[in-house]
């Protein structure tokens, strides 16, 4: 890996802004990791606010992989269930053997260098239309892809599931992502800002606050509540039974209703 003296910033700034390449490009145009070139652009742009390297948005970086391989990023070969299973199983392996929470790390990590490279008004702007997202989808009735997975997949299990209902809570005063009334149990899928300081330390003290309260209300009411770290939106079965099984441990549990969490 090139010493971090070695790399010139404005070369970083060249190929991002005019090739348009993404941090992975740049990182493999100059023979380092893409985390290397990450913390080199949050480092360059708190120390240059007014002139910082403009990294391009996802959809950007989505359409021109369409234009280069003519081929969505997702598109690719069709499993069979037998072959889902398998690789279902082999992720399960590994997330929970000793490489799981290094994964989870590295994610969260990446998630927070990518905040660390904006300036002020670019995370005002995250801050905002991360909300509006989150009203939007609460208004509409909708949820994150792994929820919506889960949901179905727990009906598919026999179990009766309700989501992004009031009717549980007291008072009527806010939505939980998913309630199995007939096992007492409520579940919450986090995404990265719920146990992640992606959005600085500040952002994540009122998100853990809120849902502190919000768990302290549920268990005061008689529901164990399980919290799902969401980190990618993937939806694998390996994922689903992970949460699954930690449903089949809360419904032996005898103690004193509290909050459960699971990683998938």
């Amino acid at each position: 890996m090139p010493k971090k003296s070695s790399i010139d910033m404005n070369e970083v700034k060249r190929l991002i802004e005019v090739e348009r390449l993404s941090t992975y490009g740049v990182a493999d145009r100059l023979g380092c990791n893409q985390s290397h070139v990450v913390r080199l652009i949050a480092k360059f742009n708190k120390e240059h606010p007014n002139a910082p390297i403009n990294k391009r948005d996802k959809s950007e970086a989505q359409k021109n992989f369409i234009s280069r391989t003519g081929s969505h990023q997702r598109d690719g070969t069709l499993h069979s269930d037998e072959s889902k299973d398998k690789i279902s199983d082999t992720m399960r392996d590994v997330y929970d053997g000793p490489q799981g929470d290094e994964i989870r790390e590295k994610i969260a990590q990446q998630r927070h260098d990518e905040w660390a490279a904006l300036n002020e008004t670019q995370r005002a702007n995250v801050l905002q239309n991360l909300k509006q997202s989150s009203r939007a989808k609460a208004q509409a009735g909708e949820g994150s892809n792994f929820e919506n997975y889960l949901a179905d997949m727990l009906k598919s299990q026999g179990m009766k599931v309700e989501v992004r209902t009031k009717a549980y809570t007291p008072g009527q005063k806010f939505h939980v992502d998913i309630a199995l009334p007939m096992e007492k149990i409520i579940i919450e899928v986090d995404g990265p800002t719920h146990w992640s300081p992606i959005y600085g330390d500040d952002e994540l003290i009122k998100v853990r606050a809120k849902d502190k309260s919000k768990d302290d209300i549920l268990n005061m009411s008689g529901w164990n509540v399980l919290r799902v770290q969401d980190t990618s939106g993937s939806t694998t079965r390996a994922r689903f039974a992970r949460v699954f099984d930690q449903i089949e441990v809360i419904k032996n549990y005898k103690g004193k209703t509290t909050t459960h969490y699971v990683k998938p």
